[in-house]
């Protein structure tokens, strides 16, 4: 990698942000990616509208797994 600058989640392509959310376990780890602008206190991009369906699906997916 080098020097090459990493990717902010929200650049990520639909089919790579659905495989980066699979990472996440537990409904809190979801909500700090969720607001991740607000917890890391900086200006990032926002997300798209796919990608915020696809974390409220993962949210679902937790919740059900999790009872």
């Amino acid at each position: 990698m080098g020097n090459a600058m990493a990717k902010d989640y929200a650049q990520l392509s639909n089919d790579d942000f659905l495989l980066m959310l699979k990472d996440y376990h537990t409904l809190p780890e979801l909500f700090g990616l969720w607001d991740r602008r607000i917890v890391l206190n900086t200006d990032l991009p926002r997300w798209s509208a796919e990608q915020r369906n696809m974390m409220k699906a993962r949210k679902y997916e937790l919740e059900r797994a999790n009872g």
